[in-house]
Formats: C-alpha cells, sequence, structure tokens
C-alpha cells in the first residue's frame, strides 16, 4: 500500500487526540527538560562573553568617553603611573615615580582595540558588528593592582574624573561566577537527563497505548497487504510530533526567560551581571540545537515503541 500525506496527518492526530492526556504530559517534560538544557547553554555562553575581558590578569578597566580629549586621557593615565609617562600601548608598564602605589601595571586599549575586542565578542551576532564603527567605542585602561581587594578604592579615585566614562572590576566576582556557572550547569544538565528520561518514558507508553487501542484494527490491515512501514509511519509521526512540540514550547521558555534576565541585568548596577549578555542570535541557534534535540527525543522515543510494542 502507498502512504498518502492525509493518511498519515489523520492517523497521526487520531492516535494523538486518543491519548491527548498522556501526550500533553509526554509534550510538557519534553519542554521542561529540554528548557534546563538550552538555559544551562544560553548561560554558559554569556559567561563566556563576561569574563573574555577579565582574562589575563586584568582587574579593573577605566573606560574614557568617546568624546574624551588626549589632555582627558592624559591625566587619567599620568594619576595613575605618575608625571614621567612611559609609551603606553599594548603592552603593559609599570608605574613610576608618582603613580599609585596599589597599580601593578597598566595597559591601553585604544578604540581600535576595543573595536577588534567587540567583533570578538559578538562575531556570532554580525549585525551588530556591521553597524558599529571604532569610533562608537571607548578607548580604556586595562590595569592590574598590586592585590585584587584594592580594586574598588583605586575605582573609588578614578571614578568621575573628567573623560572618565566608568570604571569596572570584578575582582573575585569573576571566580565565583566561573564557579556558579559549572555548578549551575551540572545541576541543569542532571535534571535535564532526568526529566528526558521521563520523557522519553512517556512517549513509549503513548505509542504503546495507542497501538493496542488500534490492534485489531492493525491485525485487519496486515491481512489486507499492509506493509510494516505502512502502519509504523503514522506512530512514528505522534513521537516526532510530541517532541518537536515540547522543544517549541522550551525555545519559547529560553526567549522569554533570556528576555526578563536583560530587563534585570539592566537595572542591576553590578558591571559584571551587566556584561552578562545572551543575544538574539545565541537564543535563535541555542532554540535550533533544541528543537533538533526534541525531534530526535521524539523520533527516536516513537521508533523504539513501534519497534518494541508493535508485532507486525
Amino acid at each position: 500500500m502507498a502512504l498518502s500525506v492525509d493518511y498519515v496527518i489523520k492517523e497521526t492526530s487520531t492516535n494523538i487526540w486518543r491519548n491527548r492526556m498522556v501526550a500533553l504530559a509526554a509534550m510538557l517534560t519534553v519542554a521542561l527538560s529540554l528548557t534546563f538544557v538550552g538555559g544551562a547553554l544560553l548561560f554558559k555562553q554569556g559567561v563566556a562573553k563576561a569574563t573574555a575581558r577579565w582574562e589575563g590578569g586584568v582587574q579593573l578597566v577605566v573606560f574614557m568617553e568617546t568624546t574624551s580629549t588626549p589632555s582627558e586621557s592624559h591625566a587619567i593615565l599620568s594619576q595613575m603611573v605618575g608625571p614621567n609617562i612611559p609609551s603606553v600601548g599594548s603592552k603593559p608598564v609599570a608605574p613610576g615615580s608618582g603613580g599609585m602605589p596599589q597599580v601593578k601595571s597598566v595597559w591601553h586599549c585604544d578604540q581600535a582595540c576595543t573595536y577588534k575586542e567587540f567583533k570578538t565578542l559578538n562575531s556570532d551576532d554580525p549585525t551588530i558588528t556591521a553597524v558599529t564603527k571604532p569610533s562608537d567605542l571607548p578607548q580604556s585602561y586595562r590595569v592590574q593592582l598590586q592585590n585584587g581587594n584594592q580594586a574598588p578604592s583605586v575605582a573609588r579615585l578614578l571614578n568621575h574624573q573628567p573623560g572618565v566614562q566608568d570604571v569596572v572590576y570584578p575582582s573575585k566576582a569573576v571566580s565565583d561566577l566561573l564557579r556558579l556557572s559549572k555548578f549551575l550547569q551540572g545541576v541543569s544538565f542532571l535534571i535535564a537527563f532526568v526529566l528526558l528520561v521521563a520523557a522519553i518514558v512517556l512517549i513509549l507508553n503513548a505509542i504503546r497505548l495507542a497501538i493496542f487501542a488500534r490492534r485489531k484494527e492493525v491485525s485487519v490491515m496486515k491481512l489486507v497487504g499492509a506493509t510494516n512501514w505502512f502502519i509504523q509511519v503514522p506512530f512514528m509521526l505522534e513521537g516526532l510530533f510530541q517532541g518537536v512540540v515540547g522543544s517549541l514550547l522550551a525555545w519559547g521558555a529560553m526567549a522569554l526567560g533570556t528576555s526578563k534576565f536583560e530587563s534585570l541585568s539592566n537595572n542591576n548596577p553590578f558591571a559584571l551581571t551587566q556584561a552578562l549578555t545572551i543575544s538574539s542570535h545565541d537564543v535563535f541557534t541555542t532554540g535550533l540545537l533544541v528543537v533538533l534535540l526534541g525531534a530526535a527525543i521524539g523520533a527516536g522515543g516513537s521508533a523504539v515503541a513501534v519497534r518494541r510494542f508493535l508485532d507486525v
């Protein structure tokens, strides 16, 4: 017998409706488990972006205004390294006499350097990099301190100086955030694994109930020449449908959660939290991955159910 689209749609929808409560439970369980998976992946990407600029021991960053004058930049630099300013470029230099005793070294990141860093951090979102120019971004001074605990006091001295846009320092919060990220990812993946197993079991039961309810009909179809494939496809699509719908719900939950997190972060004065950004491109690519995973779970669970419970 040849398969037709109308037949497949009708049989699949009939199977889902007959066991709608089990199917709904399976879809919600898939959605919940994949929300944990997607959330952990998005958080990991956000943490990677937030900590990128703090690599290499940088403990404090002085961001200048894009409109700051050379004299204002010179004043800030001389306050940190002393009046006899050495050539401060892409390599760290130690302060001389008259500089801040708390400062161990300083290096300058001009607008070209900032733009290069900006493109690296937003490499997965070409739209924003295309509309941004180096002149739109601030130059900055990256500062290593003698003691990371001195960051708040140094920031107070430099902040609100003419030409200074902001002084940020994550200090111990960076390592704490990384440890928290690893812990949350481990917990999320563990919970997701347990829920995914539960979702597969629910899909198995939904397919088994559908097969059992139609066992006499299946026997008649075999007698009149229906092939195994003809009988199995609607049941397999039922599981695929449950997996895809559940993953789409997870995608929606991820997008909503990301939007809410960004809103809270923008109102949070803690700079590291504000730096933990997740772009729409991150949500889109992670959502696609979640949908593919949901489809694989649904199709795989239904395939096992058909092979195990359909004696054809």
